[in-house]
């Protein structure tokens, strides 16, 4: 079952994770972005994942990244582990906004120390 989850759509189950996003300048120049995604209360277990989203918006300041979620097991109700999930990419460009889809959730990207 991919997307819906006891009646969440994928827009609910991105709004109920916390979500931060860093980036750094390596050594050779170029910059790792990292967006990190952690629910502390799923309902049920879950597998979530972000992707690249295949169409960018024209602003360059903005990444847009995919969330999908599925079911792992029965649709029963039940306390579940804490889901954490990575996105990670480098690249010659900085952003300063992050935005998944779907929901529109938008995160300001901070500097990594």
């Amino acid at each position: 079952m991919v997307g819906e989850v006891t009646g969440m759509s994928n827009e609910e189950q991105a709004e109920a994770f916390t979500w931060r996003a860093l980036q750094k300048t390596l050594s050779d120049g170029r910059v790792r972005i990292r967006v990190i995604g952690t629910c502390d209360r799923p309902v049920l277990p879950l597998r979530a994942n972000l992707s690249r989203a295949a169409f960018q918006p024209s602003n360059p300041n903005i990444l847009l990244l995919a969330f999908k979620a599925e079911i792992l097991g029965s649709a029963v109700a039940q306390h579940a582990p804490t889901v954490t999930i990575a996105y990670e990419q480098t690249t010659s460009r900085r952003y300063k906004l992050v935005s998944i889809q779907p929901g529109g959730i938008g995160i300001a990207v901070e500097e990594e120390v």
